[in-house]
């Protein structure tokens, strides 16, 4: 993966994931400023680490959904999946680490499994608009 483009998806990944927790975390559940950002610094090195692996099961998975007749529907199934895949075991280690009850841990994972379904496709968009903008594929 050139530097470039691994520079532009860690970009997308960190502000797409920060803007779509703090709307979770600090508006529907109440939680801190303060305790929100130790969140989002804590889960920068875990995000550059799976950013590489995302792209190519991202691509790999594109490729094993074969052609199908609505390019559109194949993406959203394509993002979603690899999303899924992703985020849910990132929040199952990070909360795990910190030392969060088993409940809490179970909690956070389905509801991170059902936002993921939603926020897969959009993140998807996201990530090959920030792409074009910076020039690389």
């Amino acid at each position: 993966m050139k530097l470039k483009r691994f520079l532009v998806d860690i970009f997308a990944l960190n502000i797409f994931v920060a803007c779509s927790a703090f709307v979770v975390e600090v508006l529907v559940s109440g939680i801190s400023l303060t305790v929100f950002w130790q969140g989002r610094l804590l889960m920068v090195i875990p995000n550059i680490v799976t950013v590489e692996p995302y792209d190519r099961t991202r691509q790999w998975v594109g490729k094993t959904l074969g052609v199908w007749k609505s390019r559109q529907l194949h993406q959203i199934v394509r993002d979603t999946i690899v999303f899924i895949i992703y985020r849910v075991p990132l929040v199952f280690v990070v909360l795990t680490l910190l030392g969060a009850p088993v409940s809490k841990v179970v909690a956070a994972c389905i509801s991170a499994t059902i936002i993921s379904g939603f926020t897969g496709r959009p993140y998807g968009l996201f990530l090959d608009f920030s792409r074009r903008l910076f020039g690389v594929r």
